[in-house]
Order: C-alpha cells, then sequence, then structure tokens
C-alpha cells in the first residue's frame, strides 16, 4: 500500500529506527545518572541524541569519570616507593 511518496514499509522501518534511537538514548543516560548519581543534565543528553546521535551520547557517558562510591581509590605516591630504604650510591 502506497501513502503517497512512501510506502507502508518505510513508514514502519522509520517508527522502528525512532524507537530504537529512544531506547538507546534512556539507556545512555541512564548509564550515566549510575556513573554519577548527582548528574542532572538529562536535558543536555537527550539533545545530543537527537542532533548527533545515541553513539555519540555513549562516547560521552563512556569517558565520564565514575563517581560512585568506592570506585575512586586515592593515587599512590609512586615517586618512590620504597621511602624507608636509603638510595645506594652509585660506585
Amino acid at each position: 500500500m502506497y501513502i503517497g511518496y512512501f510506502s507502508s514499509w518505510m513508514i514502519i522501518a522509520f517508527l522502528v529506527l525512532l524507537a530504537s534511537w529512544i531506547v538507546a538514548a534512556y539507556m545512555f543516560i541512564d548509564l550515566a545518572k549510575q556513573k554519577d548519581p548527582q548528574f542532572n543534565k538529562e536535558g543536555r543528553l537527550y539533545f545530543v541524541t537527537l542532533v548527533a546521535s545515541p553513539f555519540v551520547t555513549g562516547l560521552y557517558v563512556c569517558a565520564m569519570p565514575d563517581k560512585r562510591q568506592g570506585r575512586l581509590r586515592p593515587v599512590e605516591n609512586r615517586s618512590n616507593p620504597d621511602e624507608s630504604r636509603p638510595i645506594p650510591p652509585v660506585a
């Protein structure tokens, strides 16, 4: 069946693509909220997803630091790991 220039299959394919786009955006934004509990920029990510693609949103979310409780460890001083022993003189 043809509706103007579009066949019904094209319309169905477009709706399936739109639904998968929305589901991917929701999943990436949910992941952003899991990585940072105080994340409050959902609108910006939905805008990026709408304009660019869910792939770009996924890259942005994957690049976010993980701020969940207990996930960050303090950075150790690795300049001299064995500070108690003196450095032997060079002969």
